[in-house]
């Protein structure tokens, strides 16, 4: 695809200059956006931040050990600086990343004040930053990686674009042409030599976006560059198709916080593309269409989508110009959701872009509360969209690249705002025992022999059946533990949803060829105490337990394990990292085999009659499985896993794989039986269906009853008519295709092939 200039003049890069002049008739305006913004707020955000910028003599960076570098004004380029002090690892430290940051912020803050203001000042002091950075050799650290373009390129091209952008008509044609030859030279030709057309990594990513930024500021403006500028937009532009395929088609990923540093760069080159060009094919790529925003809110806590800290990241929220260019161009609805939940916003030029504008956006449907995100290899399990509803997220994921863990079916748990079971976040880079804990140990994973997984990625998650009352997934991470080889390393994730009292079971199978001791870890980072038998722990105290609890904030989490005698369990730090808190729950005995079946609840910590406690402990040579006092209203359910073919327990009979009966034997309120043709209570037929398939159906008193199911093919369901208080007379169907008829003492449901959530019509 040829892509030719269409914007006239300047500005270009983020908005027409027709825009621009409905823009400024706006910045005076106090009513607030959703995050409560105004354009008035904004844009004295933006002149206080250019004034303390004219204040400057100078700027620094805190560096890694919180090691200071001063940057003084004039801008001139660095010399080669030793590393920090603390910093051990064998490799070159990335000095101007963060330089390159905070000089592209400082221009793009003085050039949008001057737009907002007119004031000469702003012009003034950007015009010198941009003539001090545009008189360099590079826009790279010449002693780091290739010396020609990196992170550093990305990030000084897209200031020194903005201005040239904003204050192309207030430049000297003097200065005009001393910056232009410094984008030609430092943000196309030299990054041009590194723009690598298959490296799927999130530094060719900005470095790429830096070029595409640089190309649509001067495309079509002078003869000169040899055509290099065409060919250049066109490399990049098709980099970032490739880069989206990628995302769509390998199930690799690097994280939150990374997806957030490449796609916001992406979208920023989109954007401008868009406006210099009038094509916006990338913002309707499928990845970006259909998965990114489905990703962040079934992957984000309740109250303000606060990112799950799976791989190399922080607790936070992103996406901001990504999710506002996308809800501008497109209409995106999630992305639109995801801005009214986060509140994400830039009080910058950004942010009065795209940010001040109302979004566009719909309520998630059913089948975003329990999700398998077969993209990026997450489960994502949540009771509820209230903030006091718990969120349940786990990896279990094909990605191997450089910023995921060793974490393979590891979990994280928010409520109320908190992630109140945790994960180190962002990896350190400096070799010891703080790398060890945040790369490798400080995971809530199965660890063998105390030895931690060995291989990143490889490993896949079953969708057995997800829904909004009932969820079951499992991930298979045998591939992890590369110098064990196991036959089995299986963790099935439950959610049960039904009634006011919901839980989480997670169950461990595991097959090794030798005789190991396994430990099932969970990382409560940041905690102050745990409880094991009412008794409190002291840090690195061990005691034997069936369970344990404890306290986070305003909330509480119990893990109760079915089992008989109880595990040691430990509540300890890992070694000399001081700020890390984990509780290790190991079998005592070497074995090949073992499992762990953990009932998980989570509640307010003043709502201990809420706790979800296991009442039996069920092992026979062909059942796993416990029974579970769920709550205040101490309902009790039966949970049955098959180890050989089929459920048989007292009165229920199943050929399925695992038998939930909700309200025990009775199944007063409902039940979830997975893979099944049938389930009989007592000889009688409760369910048939004339294929396998996958059936969740709870019973509300005074509602009737709803049910998911899930098949392969297409089927026809009987129910009995004791599953129901009267007799339905129709369905409503989210999903597959539905019917339902009279049958004898019940009614046959019709469905298509697929998943359908079905409401029944009394």
């Amino acid at each position: 695809m040829a892509l030719k200039a269409t914007a006239d003049g300047y500005p270009r890069l983020c908005f027409k200059k027709n825009e621009l002049d409905l823009f400024l008739t706006k910045i005076h305006d106090e009513s607030t956006n959703y995050a409560g913004y105004s354009y008035a707020s904004v844009t004295s955000s933006v002149l206080r931040s250019a004034d303390a910028i004219l204040a400057e003599k100078s700027f620094s960076c805190k560096y890694y050990g919180d090691y200071v570098v001063e940057y003084k004004y004039p801008l001139v380029q660095p010399g080669f600086m030793e590393n920090p002090p603390l910093f051990k690892a064998n490799a070159r430290y990335p000095y101007w990343t963060m330089m390159g940051g905070a000089i592209r912020n400082r221009i793009k803050c003085l050039a949008a004040a001057f737009v907002l203001s007119g004031e000469e000042k702003y012009a003034k002091r950007a015009t010198e930053l941009c003539l001090d950075v545009s008189a360099w050799s590079s826009w790279s650290d010449p002693s780091y990686g290739n010396g020609e373009a990196c992170l550093d390129s990305g990030y000084i091209t897209a200031g020194v674009c903005t201005a040239y952008d904003l204050l192309h008509d207030h430049f000297s044609p003097e200065d005009r042409e001393k910056i232009r030859k410094g984008i030609l030279e430092n943000g196309i030709k030299r990054p041009m030599r590194q723009l690598n057309m298959s490296v799927d990594h999130n530094i060719q990513v900005v470095l790429t976006t830096g070029v595409a930024l640089a190309c649509c500021c001067i495309l079509g403006e002078s003869d000169d560059d040899g055509g290099i500028t065409d060919e250049a937009l066109e490399r990049c532009y098709e980099y970032f198709k490739w880069y989206l395929d990628k995302r769509y088609d390998s199930g690799k990923h690097e994280g939150n916080m990374y997806t957030t540093l490449a796609l916001e760069n992406i979208m920023s080159a989109a954007y401008a593309i868009y406006n210099c060009t009038g094509d916006r094919t990338l913002f309707d790529h499928r990845y970006i269409s259909e998965v990114l925003f489905k990703w962040m809110i079934a992957g984000g806590e309740n109250k303000c989508g606060l990112f799950a800290p799976i791989s190399d990241g922080s607790v936070s929220v992103g996406f901001f110009l990504t999710a506002s260019a996308l809800n501008k161009t497109t209409g995106n609805t999630l992305a639109g959701y995801y801005l009214k939940r986060s509140k994400v916003f830039s009080a910058s030029l950004e942010g009065l872009i795209f940010g001040l504008e109302q979004p566009r956006y719909a309520l998630p449907p059913k089948s975003l509360q329990s999700v398998y995100l077969d993209k990026i290899g997450w489960g994502c399990m949540r009771t509820g969209w209230e903030k006091s509803d718990t969120t349940f997220v786990f990896t279990c994921s094909r990605s191997d690249l450089g910023h995921n863990h060793f974490d393979n079916n590891s979990f994280v748990v928010s409520r109320s705002g908190n992630w109140i079971a945790n994960d180190p976040g962002y990896e350190d880079y400096s070799p010891g025992d703080n790398a060890d804990f945040t790369l490798f140990y400080g995971h809530s994973a199965i660890y063998v022999d105390g030895v931690a997984q060995n291989l990143r990625g490889n490993s896949t998650i079953s969708d057995v059946l997800t829904g909004d009352v009932f969820s079951y997934m499992i991930g298979h991470g045998e591939k992890s533990y590369r110098n064990f080889t196991p036959e089995k390393a299986d963790r099935a994730f439950v959610m049960v949803n039904v009634g006011d009292d919901p839980y989480f079971v997670i169950k461990d199978d595991l097959d090794f060829p030798d005789e190991h001791v396994y430990t099932w870890r969970l990382n409560v980072q940041g905690l102050a105490g745990a409880f094991a038998d009412g008794k409190e722990l002291a840090l690195s105290e061990k005691t034997r337990s069936k369970g344990f609890s404890y306290v986070w904030g305003d909330d509480a989490v119990c893990a109760d394990f079915a089992c008989g005698e109880g595990y040691p369990v430990e509540y300890h730090q890992y070694k000399t990292v001081a700020s890390s808190r984990l509780i290790d729950v190991s079998t005592e005995e070497k074995s090949k085999k073992a499992d762990f079946l953990t009932v998980f609840s989570t509640f307010g910590k003043d709502e201990t009659d809420r706790m979800t406690k296991v009442s039996e402990n069920v092992d026979t040579s062909s059942l796993r499985g416990c029974k579970v006092e769920s709550g205040r209203k101490k309902r009790e359910d039966l949970i049955l896993f098959s180890k050989e073919s089929g459920v048989v327990y007292k009165d229920l009979d199943t050929d399925g794989s695992s038998l939930f009966a909700f309200g025990g034997e009775d199944i007063s309120a409902g039940f979830a039986a997975t893979d099944a043709s049938y389930l009989q209570k007592s000889g009688k037929t409760v369910f048939s269906c004339d294929k396998k398939a996958s059936l969740v159906l709870s019973r509300v008193p005074g509602r009737g009853s709803d049910c998911v199911i899930d098949s392969a093919e297409g089927c026809a369901v009987f129910l009995d008519g004791s599953l129901f208080d009267t007799p339905p007379r129709g369905v409503i169907s989210d999903g597959a295709e539905a019917s339902l008829e009279a049958s004898g003492a019940g009614v046959v449901l019709k469905k298509a092939p697929g998943k359908a959530f079905i409401s029944f019509i009394y």
